[in-house]
C-alpha cells in the first residue's frame, strides 16, 4: 500500500511540473556575448505565453533591458515596442534564431523602445554568399539619431559568422513552483528506492 502511495506521489509530481511549463508563461534571461558587445553587458529578460515552437508577435508577453559599459547605463524595464518578431523559436529551456533557409523569411526579433535613452536590441540570422551570419544590434535612440553601442556585422567587412546551429538568445528560468513540484517528487523516489532495498 505505502510503495503505491509512493509511485503516485512521485507520478503526480512529475506531471504536475510538466504541465505547469507547459500552460504558464515562460520567463527567460537575456544571454550576453560580451565579445560582440563593445565592451557592455547584457541583462534581461523576455516573457512569453508558454507556447512551444515557432513565436508570433502575440507570443511574447513583456520583456526587460539592461545595458552598462560599467560608467554608463542604459535601461528599459518595460519595452513599449515588441516588433519584428519572426521565425522566434522558443523551447522550454531556451529562446533562438533558427538557421535562415531560402523558402523561409529571415528569422529575426526586436524589442526595446523608440523613446530618447531607451536601449532597443535587435536580432537577425541570415545566409551571405554561402555563409550564416547574425545582425546583432543594440541602439540608443537619443535627440540627435542614434548611438549605436554595437553592431554586427559591420558592411559585411567584419561578419559575426556562426557555427550553423540556431543561435541561443535567451535561456528559461526555473520556475519554483515546478522545482517544489520536482523535488517533491524526487524524494518520493528515493524513499521509494530505499524502503526497496
Amino acid at each position: 500500500m505505502r510503495t503505491s502511495a509512493l509511485v503516485a506521489v512521485v507520478a503526480f509530481s512529475l506531471v504536475a511540473s510538466a504541465s505547469i511549463t507547459v500552460a504558464e508563461n515562460i520567463t527567460y534571461d537575456l544571454e550576453s556575448y560580451p565579445d560582440w558587445q563593445s565592451g557592455y553587458s547584457l541583462t534581461g529578460t523576455i516573457t512569453t505565453n508558454g507556447t512551444t515552437g515557432t513565436l508570433g508577435y502575440t507570443d511574447i508577453v513583456s520583456a526587460s533591458i539592461v545595458v552598462s559599459d560599467g560608467t554608463t547605463v542604459y535601461e528599459n524595464l518595460s519595452p513599449n515596442e515588441i516588433y519584428g518578431v519572426q521565425n522566434l523559436s522558443a523551447t522550454a529551456t531556451g529562446l533562438y534564431l533558427p538557421l535562415w533557409t531560402l523558402s523561409a523569411s529571415f528569422p529575426s526579433f526586436s524589442v526595446g523602445s523608440t523613446g530618447y535613452g531607451l536601449p532597443r536590441l535587435q536580432y537577425t540570422y541570415f545566409d551571405h554568399f554561402g555563409g550564416v551570419y547574425s545582425g546583432y544590434r543594440c541602439d540608443v535612440p537619443i535627440s540627435t539619431g542614434l548611438n549605436v553601442l554595437w553592431a554586427t556585422p559591420n558592411g559585411y567587412s567584419n561578419p559575426l559568422q556562426l557555427d550553423g546551429s540556431p543561435w541561443l538568445i535567451a535561456t528559461a528560468v526555473p520556475e519554483p513552483s515546478s522545482l517544489c513540484l520536482l523535488g517533491i517528487g524526487a524524494i518520493g523516489l528515493m524513499i521509494f528506492v530505499w524502503r526497496k532495498r
